[in-house]
Protein backbone atom coordinates (compact mmCIF):
# COMPACT_ATOMS: atom_id res chain seq x y z
CA UNK A 1 0.00 0.00 0.00
CA UNK A 2 1.12 3.92 -0.55
CA UNK A 3 1.78 6.45 2.01
CA UNK A 4 -1.06 6.59 4.29
CA UNK A 5 -2.51 10.12 5.04
CA UNK A 6 -4.02 10.67 8.52
CA UNK A 7 -5.84 14.31 8.90
CA UNK A 8 -7.05 14.96 12.83
CA UNK A 9 -9.17 17.50 12.96
CA UNK A 10 -9.52 20.75 15.04
CA UNK A 11 -11.93 19.52 18.05
CA UNK A 12 -9.12 19.94 21.17
CA UNK A 13 -6.63 22.20 19.58
CA UNK A 14 -9.57 24.87 19.87
CA UNK A 15 -10.13 23.64 23.36
CA UNK A 16 -6.97 23.55 24.84
CA UNK A 17 -3.94 26.00 25.37
CA UNK A 18 -2.12 23.33 27.38
CA UNK A 19 -3.68 19.64 28.53
CA UNK A 20 -3.63 16.44 28.26
CA UNK A 21 -5.19 14.89 25.67
CA UNK A 22 -3.82 17.95 23.38
CA UNK A 23 -0.65 16.93 23.91
CA UNK A 24 -1.08 13.16 23.24
CA UNK A 25 -2.50 14.53 19.83
CA UNK A 26 0.57 16.05 19.28
CA UNK A 27 2.77 13.99 20.15
CA UNK A 28 0.95 11.35 17.96
CA UNK A 29 0.77 14.14 14.73
CA UNK A 30 4.46 14.41 15.10
CA UNK A 31 5.46 11.11 15.64
CA UNK A 32 3.58 9.71 12.58
CA UNK A 33 4.22 12.37 10.06
CA UNK A 34 8.08 11.43 10.79
CA UNK A 35 6.94 8.19 9.53
CA UNK A 36 7.99 6.81 6.06
CA UNK A 37 4.87 5.15 5.75
CA UNK A 38 2.82 7.66 6.47
CA UNK A 39 1.67 11.53 6.26
CA UNK A 40 -0.13 13.89 8.89
CA UNK A 41 -1.79 17.05 8.93
CA UNK A 42 -3.85 18.71 12.02
CA UNK A 43 -6.70 21.01 10.46
CA UNK A 44 -7.16 23.45 12.96
CA UNK A 45 -8.19 26.74 10.93
CA UNK A 46 -8.16 28.73 14.33
CA UNK A 47 -6.91 27.53 17.30
CA UNK A 48 -5.07 28.55 20.35
CA UNK A 49 -2.82 25.20 20.91
CA UNK A 50 0.57 25.83 22.13
CA UNK A 51 1.47 22.56 21.62
CA UNK A 52 0.97 23.00 17.49
CA UNK A 53 2.09 26.61 17.32
CA UNK A 54 5.36 26.42 16.17
CA UNK A 55 5.02 22.84 15.46
CA UNK A 56 6.88 21.32 12.68
CA UNK A 57 4.21 18.88 11.78
CA UNK A 58 2.11 20.09 8.87
CA UNK A 59 -0.55 22.73 10.78
CA UNK A 60 -3.08 23.47 8.30
CA UNK A 61 -4.54 26.60 10.34
CA UNK A 62 -3.39 29.23 12.36
CA UNK A 63 -2.53 30.45 16.45
CA UNK A 64 -5.12 33.39 17.56
CA UNK A 65 -5.04 34.61 21.10
CA UNK A 66 -8.55 34.19 22.62
CA UNK A 67 -10.85 35.07 25.76
CA UNK A 68 -12.80 32.62 27.35
CA UNK A 69 -15.93 33.31 25.47
CA UNK A 70 -14.34 33.00 21.78
CA UNK A 71 -13.92 29.00 22.05
CA UNK A 72 -17.94 29.00 20.59
CA UNK A 73 -16.59 31.39 17.92
CA UNK A 74 -13.47 29.08 17.19
CA UNK A 75 -15.47 26.06 16.96
CA UNK A 76 -18.23 27.58 14.59
CA UNK A 77 -15.49 28.77 11.73
CA UNK A 78 -13.45 25.65 11.95
CA UNK A 79 -16.77 23.65 11.45
CA UNK A 80 -18.13 25.42 8.64
CA UNK A 81 -14.69 26.12 7.27
CA UNK A 82 -12.86 22.70 7.82
CA UNK A 83 -14.58 21.20 4.14
CA UNK A 84 -12.90 23.76 1.71
CA UNK A 85 -9.66 23.72 3.88
CA UNK A 86 -9.18 20.09 3.41
CA UNK A 87 -9.41 20.00 -0.21
CA UNK A 88 -6.40 18.98 -1.79
CA UNK A 89 -5.38 16.53 0.85
CA UNK A 90 -7.28 13.58 0.60
CA UNK A 91 -6.55 11.70 3.90
CA UNK A 92 -6.83 7.40 4.31
CA UNK A 93 -8.14 7.89 7.83
CA UNK A 94 -9.74 10.65 10.52
CA UNK A 95 -8.19 10.66 13.43
CA UNK A 96 -10.85 12.66 15.68
CA UNK A 97 -10.02 14.57 18.55
CA UNK A 98 -12.84 14.90 20.78
CA UNK A 99 -16.25 13.81 20.25
CA UNK A 100 -18.49 14.88 18.09
CA UNK A 101 -21.91 14.07 16.37
CA UNK A 102 -21.28 13.94 12.90
CA UNK A 103 -17.59 13.51 10.85
CA UNK A 104 -16.06 17.07 11.12
CA UNK A 105 -13.81 16.78 8.13
CA UNK A 106 -14.51 14.19 5.58
CA UNK A 107 -17.64 11.87 6.50
CA UNK A 108 -17.01 9.49 3.38
CA UNK A 109 -13.36 8.74 5.15
CA UNK A 110 -13.32 6.42 8.02
CA UNK A 111 -12.36 7.68 11.56
CA UNK A 112 -10.65 6.24 14.80
CA UNK A 113 -11.54 7.60 18.04
CA UNK A 114 -9.68 7.67 21.24
CA UNK A 115 -11.60 7.27 24.60
CA UNK A 116 -9.71 8.45 26.94
CA UNK A 117 -11.65 7.66 30.05
CA UNK A 118 -15.50 6.76 31.04
CA UNK A 119 -16.01 9.31 34.13
CA UNK A 120 -18.76 11.06 32.74
CA UNK A 121 -20.72 7.72 32.60
CA UNK A 122 -19.12 6.12 35.90
CA UNK A 123 -19.52 9.28 38.09
CA UNK A 124 -22.93 10.84 36.54
CA UNK A 125 -26.11 9.23 37.37
CA UNK A 126 -30.09 9.55 36.56
CA UNK A 127 -30.73 13.18 34.93
CA UNK A 128 -27.29 13.99 34.98
CA UNK A 129 -25.80 11.76 32.59
CA UNK A 130 -28.99 11.95 30.11
CA UNK A 131 -27.96 15.88 29.99
CA UNK A 132 -24.28 15.11 29.62
CA UNK A 133 -23.65 16.25 25.83
CA UNK A 134 -19.50 14.22 26.11
CA UNK A 135 -21.33 11.21 27.07
CA UNK A 136 -24.10 11.50 24.15
CA UNK A 137 -21.28 12.75 21.58
CA UNK A 138 -18.57 9.68 23.19
CA UNK A 139 -21.54 7.25 22.25
CA UNK A 140 -21.80 8.50 19.00
CA UNK A 141 -18.24 8.82 17.52
CA UNK A 142 -17.74 4.95 18.89
CA UNK A 143 -20.62 4.12 16.91
CA UNK A 144 -19.12 5.97 13.79
CA UNK A 145 -15.72 5.22 14.36
CA UNK A 146 -14.21 2.19 12.53
CA UNK A 147 -12.28 1.23 15.56
CA UNK A 148 -11.47 2.83 18.94
CA UNK A 149 -8.57 3.20 21.08
CA UNK A 150 -8.60 3.02 24.74
CA UNK A 151 -5.57 4.36 26.67
CA UNK A 152 -5.79 1.55 29.25
CA UNK A 153 -7.04 -1.83 29.98
CA UNK A 154 -9.10 -0.74 32.66
CA UNK A 155 -10.86 1.95 30.14
CA UNK A 156 -12.01 -0.55 27.47
CA UNK A 157 -13.46 -2.62 30.09
CA UNK A 158 -15.52 0.23 31.46
CA UNK A 159 -16.23 0.88 27.97
CA UNK A 160 -16.65 -2.81 26.87
CA UNK A 161 -19.63 -2.31 30.31
CA UNK A 162 -21.57 0.63 29.16
CA UNK A 163 -21.25 0.45 25.43
CA UNK A 164 -22.51 -2.00 22.96
CA UNK A 165 -19.50 -2.59 21.53
CA UNK A 166 -17.13 -5.46 19.91
CA UNK A 167 -14.39 -6.15 21.51
CA UNK A 168 -12.53 -6.53 18.35
CA UNK A 169 -13.03 -3.20 17.37
CA UNK A 170 -11.09 -1.99 20.58
CA UNK A 171 -7.21 -1.93 21.06
CA UNK A 172 -5.30 -0.66 23.84
CA UNK A 173 -2.75 1.74 23.45
CA UNK A 174 -0.55 3.31 25.97
CA UNK A 175 0.43 7.10 25.74
CA UNK A 176 3.92 7.76 25.65
CA UNK A 177 6.13 10.80 27.91
CA UNK A 178 8.98 12.72 26.38
CA UNK A 179 11.62 14.60 28.80
CA UNK A 180 12.36 16.79 26.07
CA UNK A 181 8.83 18.55 26.66
CA UNK A 182 9.06 18.37 29.98
CA UNK A 183 12.84 20.05 30.74
CA UNK A 184 12.95 20.67 34.84
CA UNK A 185 13.61 24.22 36.40
CA UNK A 186 17.36 24.05 37.99
CA UNK A 187 17.39 24.51 42.09
CA UNK A 188 14.86 23.46 44.87
CA UNK A 189 11.59 25.70 44.59
CA UNK A 190 11.01 25.52 48.21
CA UNK A 191 12.32 25.32 51.10
CA UNK A 192 10.45 23.13 53.53
CA UNK A 193 9.91 19.70 52.83
CA UNK A 194 6.39 18.92 50.82
CA UNK A 195 4.37 16.59 49.64
CA UNK A 196 2.78 17.23 45.73
CA UNK A 197 -0.86 17.45 44.44
CA UNK A 198 -1.06 17.83 40.55
CA UNK A 199 -4.16 19.14 38.83
CA UNK A 200 -8.02 19.37 39.19
CA UNK A 201 -8.79 19.06 42.94
CA UNK A 202 -12.71 18.55 42.51
CA UNK A 203 -15.38 14.95 42.66
CA UNK A 204 -13.68 11.96 41.54
CA UNK A 205 -10.34 13.57 42.18
CA UNK A 206 -10.51 12.98 46.15
CA UNK A 207 -8.40 15.61 47.45
CA UNK A 208 -10.16 16.47 50.50
CA UNK A 209 -9.25 12.66 51.82
CA UNK A 210 -6.27 13.53 51.37
CA UNK A 211 -6.45 16.38 53.50
CA UNK A 212 -8.17 13.82 55.95
CA UNK A 213 -5.59 11.51 55.79
CA UNK A 214 -2.92 13.98 56.02
CA UNK A 215 -4.48 15.94 59.21
CA UNK A 216 -5.03 12.00 60.44
CA UNK A 217 -1.17 11.73 61.02
CA UNK A 218 1.11 14.47 63.25
CA UNK A 219 3.93 13.04 61.94
CA UNK A 220 3.43 14.19 58.49
CA UNK A 221 1.58 17.51 58.98
CA UNK A 222 4.11 18.26 60.98
CA UNK A 223 6.72 17.34 58.77
CA UNK A 224 5.67 18.09 55.25
CA UNK A 225 3.77 20.91 53.73
CA UNK A 226 1.14 20.08 50.60
CA UNK A 227 2.08 21.94 47.49
CA UNK A 228 -1.06 21.52 44.61
CA UNK A 229 0.05 22.64 41.50
CA UNK A 230 -2.41 23.63 38.88
CA UNK A 231 -6.38 23.26 39.16
CA UNK A 232 -6.93 27.37 40.70
CA UNK A 233 -7.29 28.62 43.77
CA UNK A 234 -8.56 27.05 46.79
CA UNK A 235 -12.71 27.25 46.78
CA UNK A 236 -14.24 28.27 49.76
CA UNK A 237 -15.47 24.44 50.62
CA UNK A 238 -11.39 23.96 50.50
CA UNK A 239 -10.25 26.38 52.56
CA UNK A 240 -13.28 25.72 55.10
CA UNK A 241 -12.03 21.95 55.08
CA UNK A 242 -8.66 23.06 55.90
CA UNK A 243 -9.49 25.07 59.21
CA UNK A 244 -12.19 22.19 59.68
CA UNK A 245 -9.37 19.62 59.64
CA UNK A 246 -6.84 21.75 61.93
CA UNK A 247 -4.39 21.76 59.23
CA UNK A 248 -2.29 25.76 59.57
CA UNK A 249 -3.28 27.33 56.37
CA UNK A 250 0.20 28.21 55.97
CA UNK A 251 1.51 24.69 55.31
CA UNK A 252 -1.19 24.70 51.97
CA UNK A 253 -0.07 26.06 49.21
CA UNK A 254 -1.53 26.15 45.50
CA UNK A 255 0.65 27.35 42.77
CA UNK A 256 0.84 27.18 38.52
CA UNK A 257 2.95 27.72 36.08
CA UNK A 258 4.81 26.18 32.98
CA UNK A 259 5.70 22.47 32.73
CA UNK A 260 9.23 23.36 33.66
CA UNK A 261 8.07 24.46 36.91
CA UNK A 262 6.26 21.67 37.31
CA UNK A 263 9.05 19.81 36.80
CA UNK A 264 10.70 21.07 39.20
CA UNK A 265 8.41 20.85 42.04
CA UNK A 266 8.18 16.87 40.70
CA UNK A 267 12.12 16.59 41.01
CA UNK A 268 12.12 17.96 44.99
CA UNK A 269 9.03 16.33 46.60
CA UNK A 270 9.11 14.09 49.24
CA UNK A 271 6.60 12.06 47.25
CA UNK A 272 3.99 12.34 44.54
CA UNK A 273 0.25 12.01 46.12
CA UNK A 274 -2.26 10.32 43.54
CA UNK A 275 -5.87 9.73 45.74
CA UNK A 276 -7.87 9.95 42.75
CA UNK A 277 -11.25 7.76 42.21
CA UNK A 278 -10.65 7.21 38.77
CA UNK A 279 -8.47 8.06 36.10
CA UNK A 280 -8.68 6.83 32.56
CA UNK A 281 -4.52 6.56 32.33
CA UNK A 282 -2.70 8.68 34.90
CA UNK A 283 0.06 10.76 32.64
CA UNK A 284 0.71 12.42 36.19
CA UNK A 285 1.93 8.89 37.06
CA UNK A 286 4.61 9.07 34.35
CA UNK A 287 5.56 12.64 35.65
CA UNK A 288 6.48 11.62 38.50
CA UNK A 289 8.54 8.36 37.60
CA UNK A 290 10.59 10.09 35.71
CA UNK A 291 11.20 12.68 37.79
CA UNK A 292 12.76 10.80 40.60
CA UNK A 293 9.28 11.29 42.81
CA UNK A 294 8.40 8.66 44.59
CA UNK A 295 4.41 7.83 44.23
CA UNK A 296 1.97 7.33 46.63
CA UNK A 297 -1.31 6.72 44.66
CA UNK A 298 -4.96 5.18 45.05
CA UNK A 299 -5.26 0.97 44.06
CA UNK A 300 -8.47 2.28 41.80
CA UNK A 301 -9.39 1.79 38.37
CA UNK A 302 -5.85 1.97 35.54
CA UNK A 303 -3.49 3.21 38.65
CA UNK A 304 -2.29 -0.43 39.35
CA UNK A 305 -2.30 -1.30 35.69
CA UNK A 306 0.14 1.85 34.68
CA UNK A 307 2.29 1.97 38.37
CA UNK A 308 2.94 -1.78 38.18
CA UNK A 309 5.40 -2.24 41.03
CA UNK A 310 6.23 1.82 41.64
CA UNK A 311 3.53 2.87 43.27
CA UNK A 312 2.77 2.66 46.90
CA UNK A 313 -1.04 1.88 46.92
CA UNK A 314 -3.98 2.46 49.18
CA UNK A 315 -7.64 2.31 49.07
CA UNK A 316 -8.95 5.81 48.50
CA UNK A 317 -11.77 5.68 50.66
CA UNK A 318 -9.75 4.48 53.77
CA UNK A 319 -8.14 7.50 55.32
CA UNK A 320 -5.93 5.30 57.97
CA UNK A 321 -4.70 3.31 54.40
CA UNK A 322 -3.10 7.00 53.02
CA UNK A 323 -2.28 7.73 56.53
CA UNK A 324 0.21 4.54 56.70
CA UNK A 325 1.58 4.74 53.43
CA UNK A 326 2.12 8.28 53.67
CA UNK A 327 3.88 7.70 57.39
CA UNK A 328 5.83 4.72 56.02
CA UNK A 329 7.44 6.52 52.87
CA UNK A 330 8.27 9.30 54.17
CA UNK A 331 10.17 7.67 57.02
CA UNK A 332 11.80 5.49 55.01
CA UNK A 333 15.02 7.28 52.87
CA UNK A 334 15.39 3.36 51.61
CA UNK A 335 11.96 2.45 50.63
CA UNK A 336 11.84 6.02 49.01
CA UNK A 337 15.25 4.98 47.01
CA UNK A 338 13.80 1.47 46.40
CA UNK A 339 10.81 3.49 44.54
CA UNK A 340 12.53 6.06 42.57
CA UNK A 341 15.00 3.30 41.00
CA UNK A 342 11.48 1.41 40.13
CA UNK A 343 10.04 4.25 38.42
CA UNK A 344 13.09 5.38 36.12
CA UNK A 345 12.94 1.54 35.18
CA UNK A 346 9.11 1.55 34.19
CA UNK A 347 8.68 4.99 32.66
CA UNK A 348 10.54 3.50 30.14
CA UNK A 349 7.94 1.25 28.83
CA UNK A 350 6.12 4.44 28.45
CA UNK A 351 7.19 6.02 24.65
CA UNK A 352 5.29 8.33 21.90
CA UNK A 353 7.67 6.20 20.20
CA UNK A 354 5.89 2.93 21.16
CA UNK A 355 2.30 4.81 21.16
CA UNK A 356 2.82 5.75 17.28
CA UNK A 357 3.84 2.89 16.32
CA UNK A 358 1.04 1.08 17.40
CA UNK A 359 -1.54 3.73 16.38
CA UNK A 360 -0.04 3.52 13.07
CA UNK A 361 -0.70 -0.19 13.27
CA UNK A 362 -4.66 0.93 14.15
CA UNK A 363 -4.36 3.49 11.16
CA UNK A 364 -3.05 0.93 8.28
CA UNK A 365 -5.78 -2.06 9.47
CA UNK A 366 -8.73 0.66 8.94
CA UNK A 367 -7.06 2.09 5.68
CA UNK A 368 -7.00 -1.24 4.56
CA UNK A 369 -10.94 -1.91 5.55
CA UNK A 370 -11.98 0.87 3.28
Amino acid sequence: MSEISIAYDYQIFCRQRFGGISRYFYELAKQVDATEAFSAKIFALLHYNEYIRDSDVGVQGRFLERGKKSVNFYRVVNYLFSQAFLRGYEPDVVHETYFSDISLLNPKVPTVVTIHDMIHELFLEGDQLKRSSVSRKKRISADRAAHVICGSENTKRDLLNRYDISPDKISVVYYGFSSESFAAEQGSPATYPYLLYVGQRGNYKNFSFFLKSYAASTSVSNSCHIVCFGGGAFSPEEEKLIKDLGIRRSVVHQLSGSDAMMARWYRHAEAFVFPSLYEGFGIPLLEAMHYKCPIICSNASSFPEIAGEVGAFFDPTDVDDLRNRLESVLESESLKHQMVSKGIERVRDFSWERCAQETMAVYRYVAELS
